[in-house]
């Protein structure tokens, strides 16, 4: 089981900032912040999504709630992160806890970029129910199904309650879901979200498939 590990060239092109609990304003002392380029358009949409360059970055959060991380090109990127017990946050300049690509700012980095800070928000899942299912795109390449994270939202307060990523045949499970109804939300940057058909997990149906 090798592992290759691409070089990243000090171009002296990075990011930091602290990943921080949005509830207590507190710094969050472990998880990863990943970046990938891209430009802040949710209205308007590429032609071709496929198309964009792949390119991602990825650092460990430091004890403190720094993170750090080089880049090779001078262009627009997402910033997100993450960490257990909170959902993934991308960069928002508002200081606020962006969930959704199409409510983040893309971070132009084009020398060292400081105090790009993430408020993360709490994951508040409890429960003991489950979803599977399949995530289907107008494109047969199996690659695209990176980067595509699928989130349960409550339908009785909107509330994100548990998420986590397509594999790379695009089925996926989401776990710890307290009783309730929940619509499923699939996003990737440059798609519009997709949503599923809604759904309730109870003492008698704790696990929904399809």
């Amino acid at each position: 089981m090798d592992l290759v590990l691409p070089v990243i060239n000090n171009t002296g092109f990075s990011v930091s900032g602290v990943v921080i609990d949005s509830v207590y304003g507190t710094p969050i002392d472990k998880g990863v912040v990943i970046i990938r380029k891209g430009t802040h358009t949710p209205t308007l949409l590429k032609q071709n999504p496929l198309a964009s360059d792949s390119s991602v970055y990825a650092g460990f959060v430091r004890s403190d709630g720094s993170y750090n991380i080089n880049v090779e090109d001078s262009t627009y990127y997402f910033v997100q992160g993450y960490s257990d017990y909170f959902l993934p946050t991308y960069f928002n300049s508002q200081n606020s806890a962006s969930i959704f690509w199409q409510n983040a700012d893309s971070v132009f980095v084009n020398q060292t970029i400081t105090n790009k800070n993430l408020y993360l928000e709490r994951d508040s899942s409890y429960g003991g129910g489950g979803a599977y299912g399949n995530i289907s795109l107008p494109f047969l390449d199996a690659e695209q199904f990176d980067g595509i994270t699928v989130f349960a939202k409550s339908l009785s307060n909107n509330q994100l309650y548990s998420y986590n990523f397509g594999k790379d045949d695009g089925r996926f499970y989401i776990s710890n879901l307290p009783y309730g109804s929940y619509q499923l939300v699939a996003q990737k940057v440059d798609f519009p979200n997709a949503t599923s058909s809604t759904f309730t997990i109870s003492p008698q149906n704790q696990t929904s498939i399809n």
